[in-house]
């Protein structure tokens, strides 16, 4: 085990450090379709909470989630990370720090665009809000959070309970109210079994932007499988409409979910990559076991 980092202790020299960095990649594309994509990464952008991982995934990796699979055919692409992983409290640098400052900074950027929002859990948190406030065409979201002051956020997030009686950076710890009257369409991909993220459920279903679109599942995160992604952000805003129409009233397995997006054939590839996967991880400490 690595030495422990707490990022919430503002006077550490790398977390100033990192809080000095820009903390949003801008890409361009020539001949793109005229798209800017907003990819807003979670809270678990750097994990665990050690000194090592951090120094690692943000000064020196430079890493942003979302990079590998994204929206095609795209004119322009702005990556963003919350680097004291406090639901984008405190913004995303030492200029823009605060959300409002952030959402006119983007406001700017996606001018001439037609904006499409990507993120999960408080990535998702922050795609949702975005959807509203820049007027997106649309957005997706896994597990995101729409409210803040629950057990599995405020109770475990000291920047939060820091700023919950402070107007200006709290005002969106609540995202019901502005939410209520967009005419975004929000895709909310959640797992129906795990408790954190039913609780959101149920705190914006009667918000008509808001679709959800319920797994079978208990993983919070991108509950889909993630050979999935690829084919779930390729389609365009009439084909999420219609995945949404067909989910209403039931909810999917992740494979289940994955055949009626992708059939029989791009499903079996998908399953066969996440094996992989999982042999992968398990191998460094199955080799540890054995050496010992």
């Amino acid at each position: 085990m690595g030495k422990p980092f707490d990022i919430w202790n503002e006077s550490s020299p790398l977390a100033e450090e990192a809080y000095r960095r820009d903390n949003c990649r801008i890409e361009d594309h020539p001949g793109g379709s005229g798209t800017c994509v907003i990819y807003c990464s979670s809270n678990n952008i750097w994990f665990p909470n050690e000194e090592a991982v951090f120094r690692r995934r943000i000064l020196e990796d430079d890493a942003y989630e979302w990079t590998r699979i994204r929206v095609p055919g795209a004119s322009r692409e702005i990556f963003l990370r919350d680097i004291y992983k406090s639901w984008y409290v405190t913004g995303i640098n030492d200029r823009l720090d605060t959300l409002d400052k952030l959402i006119a900074f983007l406001r700017q950027q996606c001018r001439g665009y037609s904006t499409v929002v990507i993120g999960s859990s408080a990535g998702g948190y922050l795609a949702a809000l975005l959807s509203a406030k820049l007027e997106a065409a649309y957005a997706i979201v896994f597990s995101a959070q729409f409210e803040l002051r629950n057990p599995w956020a405020m109770e475990a997030n000291p920047f939060l309970q820091r700023y919950r009686q402070e107007e200006e950076r709290s005002r969106y710890y609540d995202l019901k109210d502005h939410l209520a009257d967009s005419k975004t369409p929000v895709y909310y991909i959640l797992p129906g079994k795990s408790p954190q993220d039913l609780h959101q459920l149920e705190h914006i279903r009667q918000i008509p932007c808001v679709k959800p679109i319920v797994l079978r599942s208990r993983r919070h995160g991108v509950v889909v499988l993630k050979g999935n992604l690829k084919d779930l952000l390729s389609l365009s805003r009439e084909q999420m409409e219609e995945l949404h129409r067909r989910g209403q009233g039931k909810a999917l397995s992740p494979i289940g979910f994955s055949l009626e997006l992708a059939g029989v054939k791009k499903t079996l590839a998908a399953l066969g990559r996440e094996a992989l996967a999982q042999v992968k991880k398990r191998l460094p400490a199955a080799r540890k076991g054995a050496r010992e």
